[in-house]
């Protein structure tokens, strides 16, 4: 690893980094080094890139720190009755005696 530079993380799948790098860091183990290169289409595409042109093919030098078992996907939950974002609670009925 370059002098200076901290390892990022994110989980593989979930969309969190361009799909270049998704399909092409799946191939490396702990401790693999080597260089993905990613054609623009599987990076950006037509949007600006880090070079701030648009279909920019990406070259990285990576080297895999670590690799550990992403934490488990919390499932949707649905909201309940009353509770759906921009509606007021409903009020409880008034107890009598």
């Amino acid at each position: 690893m370059s002098p200076g530079k901290q390892p990022i993380k994110f989980v593989i799948g979930r969309r969190q980094i361009i799909q270049g790098w998704d399909d092409g860091l799946r191939l490396f183990k702990k401790g693999g080094k080597g260089t993905l290169y990613i054609p623009a289409f599987l990076a950006y595409d037509a949007q600006p890139g880090p070079g701030k042109t648009p279909n920019e093919n990406l070259i990285f030098d990576v080297q895999i720190v670590d690799v550990t078992d992403a934490p488990a996907e919390q499932p949707m939950r649905m909201p309940q009755r009353g509770m759906m974002p921009g509606r007021p609670m409903p009020k409880a009925p008034a107890k009598t005696r």
